[in-house]
């Protein structure tokens, strides 16, 4: 019998929820059809938060993901790193939001996939120590895919509660002035008629003397908010998958709303331009998570808090 699982709104760093593909072979392979062979075979086993591939000479993955450890001599650099075993192949992880879609897939495909006929080698990969207990909110476009994908299409509700501005006057040495947007919406699953609410803001600095920079900053601190409130109201959500699939939908209450309020006179003495986001655009989502990171509270107890829940689901026959 499978073993339930529940999954969150949170980048699946996890070992277990990450197949490293090598030894893919170069030829006259572009990224791109890499790509969509990788996501034509693993796609099929559960819902993938992303596809990173890699050239041979890379020697890191942008400092996310580490290699797996490798279990022969050729698989490894004299000086300890990883590295492909051919110097004209690429690698690949694939990233699934599921540990059971992971380990599936690894059974399955494992010495099943072959490119110009060149078996790849499948297994788990092994993150480094430092980013090992990363634990960042999904981009809000991810958490609408994610919720989409075991909830439907219309199994959820988001709407605005207020989005208010509040506004310094007060100015600076260079002549510019300090805007901030606060926005509250409500997330609602009428299956399970559960509510759940989240707050975002977003600080923008406008220069007094340009006359479209107030407009702007409007704008951006507007959808920022927004894109802010949506990720904190989701990194509440927990999604119970029981063993005989079904999905289930429970609200983590032990986190609190990440934005306090406060008075934009406040904020004028901190250097607001360094923090600020920039608009980000949904194909920069792993830039716009490394950028937000530091308007977010990042949970720590998540993984306890998620045994203790299966646990009490387990006990109660919960299948």
């Amino acid at each position: 019998m499978s073993v339930s699982e529940i999954i969150d709104f949170y980048k699946p760093f996890e070992n277990e929820k990450s197949i490293f593909v090598c030894n893919i072979p170069a030829g006259k392979l572009t990224e791109v059809d890499i790509y969509k062979f990788l996501y034509s075979r693993f796609s099929a086993f559960g819902l993938l938060y992303d596809i990173r591939i890699f050239g041979s000479n890379f020697e890191h993955a942008s400092g996310q993901m580490a290699f797996p450890e490798a279990d022969d001599k050729e698989l490894t650099h004299e000086n300890g790193t990883a590295a492909n075993k051919h110097p004209d192949s690429y690698y690949a992880f694939v990233n699934f939001y599921s540990r059971a879609d992971a380990a599936n897939a690894r059974e399955k495909l494992s010495g099943r996939l072959n490119v110009s006929g060149q078996a790849l080698k499948i297994r788990f990969a092994a993150r480094a120590a430092s980013t090992r207990n990363s634990h960042q909110p999904l981009y809000y476009t991810k958490c609408y895919e994610l919720a989409d994908y075991y909830l439907g299409f219309n199994g959820w509700t988001m709407s605005v509660k207020s989005l208010k501005e509040r506004i310094s006057e007060g100015g600076s040495e260079r002549g510019a002035n300090v805007l901030c947007f606060e926005c509250l919406v409500q997330l609602s699953i009428p299956r399970s008629g559960l509510t759940c609410s989240g707050c975002g803001s977003s600080v923008q600095y406008w220069d007094a003397k340009d006359i479209c920079s107030r407009s702007a900053s409007i704008c951006r601190a507007k959808k920022q908010a927004y894109q802010f409130s949506v990720q904190d109201v989701f990194r509440k959500l927990l999604l119970v998958i029981t063993g005989s699939g079904k999905v289930h939908v429970e609200v983590d209450t032990t986190i609190d709303m990440q934005m306090d309020s406060h008075d934009p006179q406040e904020i004028l003495p901190i250097n607001i331009r360094d923090a600020v986001v920039e608009e980000i655009d949904s194909t920069d989502e792993e830039n716009a998570g490394d950028e937000s990171k530091e308007n977010i509270d990042l949970l720590s107890n998540v993984d306890e808090n998620n045994r203790q829940i299966l646990a009490e689901l387990e006990a109660e026959g919960w299948d």
